[in-house]
């Protein structure tokens, strides 16, 4: 039987996948209604971490896993946006790409969350790619391109209009994670975002 490395949270003071046992259960003893579980393999313990009905889904009909992120930076006015791309389980993208629009910027970190998607169907379509899953953790990601929500701001309108565009000939999957959670490639998609914002800022 392999030995458990990885301590995942789903629920507990400070949710989160740790790789001792000790620091886990810093975070979940007295905490009422806990919920963990310990894993061999991390891939393993970010699966249990998604929601119920992400974990449902079949990934295996898809060509890419990609994670999604957005930041802004109020004093630059630059919003960053952070991809993360797998295929078979091993990253072999990452983008970190800056924008600075005057018209999108009254949307704060909204506008790098929605252009990451735009991004990646963008890359996607370049390397011949043809699905994917994509994780984000801002849910007007796929609120307003499937209709739950009315886009009303430039950023909205721009991003449901771009990405009816590129979606033709794409079977996209869309899973809600939670931000700051643990999850490796949302944390990692993140990083990337406040990357962008530094990499323009220095120049």
């Amino acid at each position: 039987m392999a030995k458990n490395r990885y301590y995942a949270v789903r629920n507990g003071r400070k949710p989160g996948i740790y790789t001792s046992w000790p620091e886990a259960e810093q975070e979940v003893k007295s905490f009422s209604n806990a919920e963990f579980k310990g894993f061999p393999t991390l891939e393993e313990a970010e699966a249990y971490m998604l929601p119920k009905d992400a974990q449902m889904i079949d990934m295996t009909s898809k060509e890419l896993e990609i994670y999604v992120d957005g930041s802004f930076d109020s004093e630059s006015q630059i919003y960053g946006s952070g991809i993360v791309i797998l295929k078979d389980d091993q990253v072999i993208e990452e983008l970190a790409i800056p924008s600075q629009d005057d018209s999108f910027v009254e949307s704060y970190q909204v506008a790098g969350e929605v252009l990451s998607v735009i991004h990646a169907l963008t890359w996607m379509k370049e390397q011949g790619y043809t699905s994917a899953a994509i994780y984000y953790d801002y849910i007007g990601i796929e609120e307003w391109v499937t209709g739950g929500w009315k886009a009303e701001k430039p950023i909205s309108k721009y991003y449901v209009k771009r990405y009816q565009e590129l979606v033709d000939g794409l079977d996209i999957d869309f899973i809600k994670v939670k931000a700051h959670s643990g999850v490796t490639y949302n944390d990692r998609a993140d990083n990337l975002a406040n990357q962008a914002i530094a990499s323009r800022r220095s120049l």
